[in-house]
């Protein structure tokens, strides 16, 4: 079975299997010097990258297939919660108003 045509859960399951294997040879590397076979870590750290590659772009897929929602579309009318409504509100009237550092002194 072809990498591409697995399902998330099995890419999931190999990326795991993959590096603990991985894992296992470079400690096995490490402490003997020598490997039975050497090619099997470039196969694993190649079959690691493949699977990380295709789960980032099924990843984009989903987010670009999603709707995007424009924050700045919801206004004050939009808002249920009257607390947060009172809060705009009230910057609204502020600012309306100015500020006394704004005004500065009249002499």
């Amino acid at each position: 079975m072809k990498v591409h045509d697995m399902s998330d859960k099995d890419l999931a399951t190999l990326l795991i299997k993959s590096r603990k294997e991985l894992v296992g040879l470079r400690f096995s590397y490490a402490s003997a010097r020598s490997l039975p076979s050497p090619a099997r870590v470039r196969l694993l750290r190649r079959n690691v990258a493949r699977v990380l590659t295709i789960q980032i772009e099924r990843n984009r897929k989903k987010l670009l297939d999603e709707p995007i929602e424009n924050p700045l579309e919801k206004s004050s009318k939009d808002t249920k919660d009257p607390k947060e409504k009172a809060k705009k509100d009230s910057l609204k009237d502020s600012a309306s108003k100015g500020s006394i550092l704004a005004k500065g002194k009249k002499k």
